[in-house]
C-alpha cells in the first residue's frame, strides 16, 4: 500500500493578507517620500544659504574692488610724474613743503605795489651781472678781484652796493611793468603818471632817502631827451612815434 503524503495548509505568520500588505507597502512608502522631501528642503535651504553667502561675498568683493579703485585713482592724482604710489606721496609732501615756503615770502603784485624792501626783508638784494675788466694788450685786472686788499675794500663798501642794488631792482620791475602797458593811443601824461606811481611804491619813497632820481622823460621823435609833459599836456603817443622813456630811482642819493 502506497504512502500518501498529506500536507496541511498551515498559515504563515509572515505572510500578510493582500489588504494588509498594501497598507504596509503604503506605510513603507510614506516615510521614504517624507525623507525625500526633507532632503529636498535641506538641499534647498543649503542652496539658499550658499546663494546668500555667495551674494555677500560678491558684495564684499565689489566693495573691496571699489575701494581699491578709489585708492588707485587718488594715488594717480597725487602722482603727477607718473611714479608709483610711495613716490607720489613723497612728491606730494615735497609740493606741500614748497607751497609753505612760497607762502612765507611775499610775491609782487600786478601792477606792482609792494616795496622792494618788503620783498627782500633780509636786506640782500639781487646782485645782478658782474663784468670783469677787459683784457687790454695782454694785461688783465684780475688782481682787482684776487687781491686781499681789494677784497677788504669791497667789503667796506657793501652798504653802498646794497643801496645801488635796491634801486636797480626797483628800476627793473618798474621797467618791466611799463613795457607791458605802454601802447599807441595813451597820453604822455598818463604814461608818466603810472610809471612814477609804481616807482614811488616800489622804492618806498621817503624824502631824500629814497624816491625818484629825476622827472620822467618821454621824448618823442626829433626830441632827443629831457622832454617831460607838463600838467594839461594832451600829447598822445602815435603808432609811428619813436618814444624814449627815461626815468631813475635812488636810495640815499645812489
Amino acid at each position: 500500500m502506497a504512502d500518501v503524503a498529506v500536507t496541511e495548509n498551515v498559515p504563515d505568520d509572515n505572510v500578510l493578507p493582500d489588504d494588509e500588505a498594501e497598507d504596509k507597502e503604503v506605510n513603507d512608502t510614506a516615510p521614504t517620500e517624507a525623507a525625500k522631501k526633507k532632503k529636498k528642503k535641506k538641499k534647498k535651504k543649503k542652496g539658499d544659504g550658499d546663494a546668500t553667502v555667495q551674494g555677500d561675498e560678491e558684495t564684499t568683493q565689489k566693495s573691496t574692488d571699489q575701494a581699491v579703485d578709489e585708492l588707485a585713482e587718488k594715488l594717480e592724482n597725487q602722482d603727477v610724474n607718473g611714479e608709483n604710489g610711495a613716490e607720489g606721496t613723497d612728491t606730494t609732501s615735497k609740493k606741500k613743503k614748497k607751497k609753505k615756503k612760497k607762502g612765507g615770502s611775499k610775491q609782487q603784485t600786478d601792477p606792482p605795489t609792494i616795496a622792494i624792501s618788503s620783498l627782500y626783508s633780509d636786506g640782500n638784494y639781487p646782485v645782478g651781472q658782474i663784468m670783469q675788466h677787459p683784457d687790454i694788450d695782454g694785461k688783465t685786472a684780475a688782481w682787482r678781484t684776487t687781491s686781499e686788499e681789494k677784497k677788504a675794500l669791497e667789503r667796506a663798501e657793501e652798504d653802498i652796493y646794497n643801496d645801488l642794488r635796491q634801486a636797480a631792482e626797483t628800476h627793473r620791475q618798474v621797467r618791466k611793468y611799463v613795457q607791458g602797458f605802454i601802447k599807441p593811443g595813451l597820453q604822455m601824461t598818463e604814461i608818466c603818471e603810472k610809471l612814477e606811481e609804481a616807482s614811488r611804491k616800489l622804492i618806498n619813497e621817503n624824502g631824500l632817502k629814497a624816491g625818484l632820481a629825476f622827472p620822467t622823460g618821454c621824448s618823442l621823435n626829433y626830441c632827443a631827451a629831457h622832454y617831460t609833459p607838463n600838467n594839461g599836456d594832451t600829447t598822445v603817443l602815435q603808432y609811428d612815434d619813436v618814444c624814449k622813456i627815461d626815468f631813475g630811482t635812488h636810495i640815499n642819493g645812489k
